[in-house]
């Protein structure tokens, strides 16, 4: 019996005997490259923003400083004033939430999840937040002693610990 062989189409070699060809299903498109363009620089940008960011701040700087040239200036002391006390109590809410993450125990990365301007607030916040972080994180059942020199063996009978036997034979008390 003659066995005849399928020529597969043009353009595709032939497959070995008893396996298919590959078919388009389950390959990964084509990536398409990112919308910031194939030139990124991570630095570049991080400058860029910073540069802006100054640029920001200089422009507001500017604008109150063409608000307050227009003013007398008893409004002018007032404004100052509030702007003021408005960073005294920004800079007082920054102090009273690192001192109840220190009274707390908490890191300090997780002064971001700390709301409130008085310390109750701050503190009840803390609380709850110990609270989420303690019921989510096991307990470790001990810390391995990774130090160097000799290990108990784990025998109950001081007899059977190598290291003790070792001290003795040295001169050196159990």
């Amino acid at each position: 019996m003659t066995e005849t062989a399928t020529q597969p189409p043009e353009g595709q070699e032939p497959s070995p005997e008893g396996q298919a060809p590959n078919s388009p299903e389950g390959q990964q498109p084509p990536a398409t490259p990112p919308p910031w363009g194939d030139d990124f620089q991570p630095e570049r940008a991080w400058n860029t923003i910073q540069e802006l960011r100054n640029e920001v701040k200089q422009a507001q700087l500017e604008k109150r400083t063409r608000e307050r040239e227009g003013m007398s200036e008893m409004e002018r002391l007032k404004a100052e004033n509030e702007d003021l006390a408005k960073e005294l109590r920004t800079q007082r809410v920054e102090t009273l939430r690192s001192q109840v993450l220190v009274s707390r125990g908490l890191p300090a990365n997780a002064a971001s999840f700390l709301h409130g301007d008085t310390l109750e607030e701050l503190e009840r916040n803390a609380d709850a937040l110990k609270a989420m972080i303690g019921s989510s994180q096991p307990q470790p059942a001990g810390q391995p002693d990774f130090g160097a020199g000799a290990r108990p063996n784990g025998g109950t009978d001081p007899g059977d610990n190598f290291s003790a036997t070792l001290r003795r034979a040295a001169g050196f008390p159990r």
